[in-house]
């Protein structure tokens, strides 16, 4: 019985996600972070009433309603949720690679638009160093780090070194 309510439950967050994903694709992000949040509310919800750990469908269908409900609170300029939304997932011991780093890019604009770029870069270091992401992603985490880290030291160029010895101290710790 709580495995069928997850697996209900899991077809519904992804439709409410899909719908609010082509709600912020139409330019409509204060409606489509309220559905974004409506389906995180509604997964972690099938949850408690299950009590049971999270599925797999239903635990990557919140991961995604979450990264798009912290892209949508970016976007709105509320980079504190935002911070919150993708720390919290970063915490998921069954978040998948490409999630995890897609939570750090999206954690780590957060806090450059809240004035923490020391954060923020090493946000971006640890991304690329994901390990697990499949070849295919690699690359366009790669630049989405870079233009992360461009952004980061255009306000603080002074943090070239620190830069590159984080990406220095992520790459020991992926090996």
């Amino acid at each position: 019985e709580g495995l069928a309510l997850q697996r209900s439950a899991a077809a519904r967050v992804e439709a409410m996600r899909a719908e609010a994903a082509a709600l912020f694709r139409e330019g409509a992000v204060a409606a489509a972070r309220a559905r974004f949040e409506e389906a995180v509310d509604a997964g972690e919800e099938a949850v408690a009433e299950s009590k049971l750990p999270t599925q797999d469908a239903l635990g990557r269908a919140l991961a995604t309603a979450r990264l798009s409900c912290a892209a949508a609170c970016l976007k709105e300029g509320d980079a504190a949720q935002c911070e919150e939304l993708c720390s919290g997932l970063l915490k998921d011991s069954a978040l998948g690679p490409v999630a995890a780093a897609q939570a750090l890019l999206r954690r780590g604009r957060a806090r450059l638009s809240s004035g923490k770029v020391l954060p923020a870069l090493r946000d971006a270091a640890y991304a690329v160093k994901v390990v697990g992401v499949p070849a295919a992603d690699k690359e366009g985490i790669a630049g989405k780090a870079g233009a992360l880290r461009e952004a980061c030291l255009e306000v603080h160029p002074e943090f070239e070194s620190e830069a590159l010895e984080m990406e220095d101290a992520a790459a020991a710790r992926a090996e």
